[in-house]
């Protein structure tokens, strides 16, 4: 399946990290995302510990049995070293280095050059899923994860201007909660759903974020390039 995207594109965000913008001025309710999940994993409660434990020093070990289908299932798609494994080579995977901002194209089309594909260990693959992977529940006693290439882009607001629908499994399309300006950051609530502050702020802060913070990407550092 082949990834629809219509006026966005990849930029630095004024207040840190990379994020999607807006490259056309955009109603309400315009489909701007389809974007299918490229690895998921599922587990029931009573699976192995969930990785995101809120412990910056153990953000990467994915001992969650979820997480480590998710690994198991990205290795073999970038193991093909086709355009997946170049879409997934540029996530951040947690190490200090220069941001750089890939062409839009890149996650619609299937023309890239193999021999820039780089090599992608298991340890590199670990750490992009546990930086990059949304859950949800799933009844009361399971969950899915999920990583999607595009979708990890998008920073955090809770106001947020994208609303995302999950139309068939492991698959989200996302619209235009608002009117949106042309050069506007587009924005994703990492919380949505919970009301809660308490729980809000317990998931937030995961991602390492503060309530009330504007559009920021956690899990990128500011390097100058």
């Amino acid at each position: 399946m082949l990834n629809y995207v219509w006026g966005v594109e990849i930029k630095m965000s004024k207040h840190k990290g990379r994020g999607l913008f807006a490259s056309e001025h955009i109603k309400k309710g315009d489909l701007l995302i389809v974007e299918k999940a490229i690895a998921v994993g599922s587990q029931k409660s009573d699976g192995l510990g969930y990785s995101f434990s809120g412990d910056k020093k153990n953000l990467y070990d994915v001992h969650d049995m979820s997480h480590m289908n998710q690994v198991c299932n990205l290795a073999k798609v970038t193991s093909l070293r086709g355009v997946e494994a170049m879409r997934v080579s540029t996530l951040y995977d947690g190490t200090k280095k220069a941001l750089k901002c890939p062409p839009i194209t890149l996650f619609t089309e299937r023309h890239y050059n193999r021999d820039e594909v780089p090599d992608l260990s298991v340890a590199k693959l670990q750490r992009i899923v546990a930086l990059n992977t949304f859950s949800k529940q799933v009844g009361t006693d399971g969950k899915i994860n999920q990583m999607f290439c595009l979708k990890s882009y998008l920073n955090h607001d809770r106001e947020k201007n994208l609303d995302i629908v999950e139309p068939v499994p492991n698959v989200n399309m996302m619209h235009a909660a608002r009117d949106i300006e042309k050069g506007e950051e587009l924005c994703i609530d990492y919380a949505a759903g919970l009301t809660d502050e308490a729980e809000r702020n317990e998931k937030l802060e995961k991602y390492g974020i503060v309530e009330g913070s504007h559009c920021v990407e956690v899990e990128e550092e500011e390097v100058e390039a």
